[in-house]
């Protein structure tokens, strides 16, 4: 398509499969970290999308934060680009937090 912008995520090998990549951003440890956009699947739209976020390194596991949604990825995407370090930081901690089991890495 002419004139059409790449998406940000194209041609990026550490992305799980089904997340689009949004932003970088560093953890209290200076461990790079990328945040994300998941789609969920199904027949409502409202909230269909969620922050995720996994290791810029490609290591560990990706952790979703799923009570943080958004009914468009455009929408989602908007909020994460223009999200202070700090909130993400903060969203990064409480996904960990609840996820399911340790991250690796």
């Amino acid at each position: 398509m002419v004139g059409a912008r790449p998406r940000w995520d194209e041609g990026m090998e550490s992305k799980p499969k089904g997340a689009s990549r949004v932003r970088e951003f560093e953890d209290e440890t200076e461990a790079r970290w990328i945040a994300g956009v998941e789609e969920r699947a199904g027949i409502d739209y409202q909230g269909r999308y969620h922050f995720v976020a996994w290791r810029a390194d490609g290591t560990g596991e990706r952790v979703a934060l799923g009570d943080v949604r958004w009914n468009s990825e455009p929408t989602a995407r908007r909020t994460l680009e223009t999200m202070s370090d700090v909130e993400l930081r903060r969203r990064l901690r409480s996904a960990v937090g609840r996820s399911v089991g340790p991250l690796q890495g």
